[in-house]
Formats: C-alpha cells, sequence, structure tokens
C-alpha cells in the first residue's frame, strides 16, 4: 500500500484525535471551577396590589341625641284607675295632652382600620329613646404583596453549531471551501 493511498485516512485520524483532546481538556477544566460560584444573578421583584372588599359590623351604644323639638300634641282620652276605698278602684276617663317629640342622633365612629363613619338617625314619640344602633359597613381594601426572586444564570460555555469556511485541504493540496458542524467553548 502507497503512502498516497492512506494520507486521506491519516487526516482524517489526526482531525478526530484533536477534537477529542480538546474537547477532553475543555471539560477537564470546566469540572475544575468552582460550580457554586454564579457567572450572574438576577433580581426581580414583583408587586401585586389586590382590591377586597371588607364587611364590618358597627354598633353604638347610647347614642346621645343631638336635637330633641316637639313636633306635635295629640289630645287623647286616658283610662285612670281610682283607690275608692282599700278594697275597691273605679275607672274615670281623663283627656290628656301628649307631647310627640322627634329625637335626631348624628355622630361618626372610627373603626380600627382608620376607616370612618358618619351615622345619622331620627326617632319619633312620646319619649323616644335609641338604645343602640348598629349597622353594617362595606369598604374596600388594599393589600400589597411585594416579592422578591434572585437567581443565578449560569452561562453556557458550550456550544454546537453550523459552520461554514475555507482553507487549505491536508488531502487535496488545494484552496476549498467547507460546510460542517463545529463545536464552539467560550470562556
Amino acid at each position: 500500500m502507497k503512502y498516497s493511498n492512506l494520507r486521506p485516512y491519516v487526516g482524517i485520524a489526526v482531525g478526530i484525535v484533536l477534537t477529542i483532546t480538546l474537547f477532553s481538556l475543555g471539560a477537564m477544566w470546566q469540572c475544575s471551577r468552582n460550580p457554586a460560584t454564579p457567572e450572574k444573578t438576577e433580581t426581580v421583584t414583583k408587586t401585586d396590589t389586590i382590591l377586597q372588599w371588607r364587611t364590618k359590623e358597627v354598633k353604638v351604644d347610647k347614642p346621645v341625641p343631638v336635637t330633641q323639638t316637639i313636633t306635635k300634641t295629640v289630645h287623647d282620652t286616658l283610662p285612670v284607675t281610682k283607690i275608692i276605698r282599700s278594697h275597691s278602684t273605679d275607672t274615670v276617663y281623663a283627656q290628656v295632652d301628649i307631647p310627640v317629640t322627634t329625637s335626631k342622633y348624628a355622630g361618626e365612629k372610627t373603626l380600627s382600620d382608620s376607616v370612618q363613619v358618619e351615622y345619622q338617625a331620627a326617632v319619633s314619640g312620646y319619649k323616644p329613646s335609641l338604645d343602640s344602633l348598629q349597622f353594617k359597613v362595606t369598604y374596600p381594601e388594599r393589600t400589597i404583596n411585594t416579592s422578591t426572586a434572585t437567581t443565578s444564570v449560569k452561562k453556557n460555555h458550550w456550544g454546537i453549531g453550523p459552520s461554514v469556511g475555507c482553507g487549505y485541504g491536508l488531502t487535496s493540496k488545494k484552496f476549498d471551501a467547507w460546510l460542517g458542524l463545529s463545536v464552539t467553548y467560550s470562556f
């Protein structure tokens, strides 16, 4: 067998050995680096504003009237029981003027969430009195959620991709163009 017949095989073998050697050296160098040290860190902060509706019950005990006015007087006949002797009673009807009063109540109350509530009430009758006032308040409440995440992004050093080139051929001894795949490593 002539040396000229082996020349293509020698070029291919040298290329394969050179590729394997360079690939092994790069893999060893990559493994010897500290993998805990990140190449790049990225911090992302996300803020959400959530609007929720809250309902609270408000109770005002013994509210004090702001104004009391006699709006009208009602003329009525009422029965009056009269004791005649210790054993007997008698019922007599008497004409009476009854004043009808309107009492107005107003005020404000602050809830624990710094929500201020104003109230008004009006009661009419003979000696009216408002014992308690109870109502529900629905109001919006904003909740702000903030989350921060830091992630480490490692750079991928190895890559593979299409290549186009030109050069002097080892086997053809001519200037030639080629198309193929190449393995790359970036530092």
